[in-house]
């Protein structure tokens, strides 16, 4: 939609606001009052769309994702952390007018317009390559350098696995090459046998996109038939859900075989997901134990083929 790498912004909202995380407790009303008429406040509630896409289980107010240090006389806000004065003029920029700074999809499409406005000239009169877009965007070149190394770092986790933004129509699939597994993958998926099962596949996935959280470091065995890990996972404390989470595994029923089928989601985008799978083109299960296919696809939601989702271990 924009052209931007979805690593790269993916990278921005780790530096920005720890991928939803941030938590300032700072007044709602530091974010003006026309940009905060169209946020959807009961979306951060605990529960809420945004919420539950991030993982947030506490919930978020609007004040919490509004920066401490004010520039001029405005703060930066929302999950892409815009000025309100810079949000207003890009987000009618962008591509459909997003209008709310704190639903991720709004955000991130007018954070990837912005960038590429900045690269075109559009915006700031002068080209510039996404070096120079991102130092504009964060303030420095050291900005710039540090989002461009998170987006090609391991420890960014999701930097290795594609993503296709914005998602395409549910149905859509395309094969993706073995992800690159860190040295130390068996450390941090459990059971670490590398197999030709959709389970082992999920698992790297699912690890690879939180390398660098400590809980994933040597991680409670989830150990079964992918049809049963949200039954095995909530009864050993894992943190599930029943709404799709950037970064969980989504575990699917009997309508994927009397296995069922387990995935890692990638994104989310409104009513539709995208994930990463091993074994869902191509799938022999008289093949000897190693990677075989993975691909990246486009699933609709809500589904009863799910069952739910596994977050993250707890704690």
């Amino acid at each position: 939609m924009t052209g931007i790498d979805g690593n790269v912004l993916l990278a921005i909202t780790k530096v920005e606001c720890d991928y939803g995380r941030c938590h300032t407790d700072q007044p709602d009303d530091l974010v003006p009052v026309d940009v905060r008429a169209h946020v959807d406040a009961a979306a951060l509630q605990p529960g809420g769309a945004t919420s539950a896409l991030l993982g947030l289980a506490d919930g978020r107010r609007v004040g919490d994702w509004v920066n401490l240090q004010p520039v001029g006389a405005e703060h930066a806000m929302g999950l892409m952390q815009f000025l309100p004065s810079t949000w207003r003029g890009e987000a009618a920029a962008a591509p459909g007018r997003p209008q709310d700074p704190y639903r991720p999809l709004d955000a991130m499409t007018t954070a990837g317009s912005y960038l590429h406005r900045l690269e075109t000239g559009a915006a700031g009169g002068q080209p510039r390559d996404l070096r120079g877009a991102l130092a504009v965007y964060g303030g420095s070149l050291a900005y710039a350098d540090q989002i461009l190394a998170l987006a090609q770092a391991p420890q960014l986790g999701a930097s290795s696995l594609p993503v296709v933004l914005p998602i395409p129509a549910p149905g859509w699939v395309q094969r993706i090459a073995t992800p690159q597994w860190p040295a130390d993958l068996a450390a941090h998926m459990s059971p670490s046998g590398v197999t030709n099962q959709c389970v082992a596949g999920a698992l790297a996935t699912w690890a690879l996109m939180h390398v660098g959280d400590p809980r994933w470091n040597h991680p409670p065995p989830l150990v079964g038939n992918a049809i049963d890990l949200y039954g095995v996972a909530a009864a050993e404390g894992f943190q599930v859900s029943r709404q799709p989470v950037v970064g969980a595994m989504v575990v699917y029923g009997g309508s994927y075989g009397m296995f069922g089928h387990i995935a890692t989601v990638r994104a989310v985008q409104g009513d539709r997901y995208e994930v990463v799978e091993q074994n869902f083109l191509d799938f022999s299960p008289t093949i000897q134990p190693h990677w075989q296919t993975f691909d990246l696809r486009s699933v609709a939601w809500p589904a009863a083929a799910v069952v739910g989702f596994v977050v993250g271990p707890g704690g």
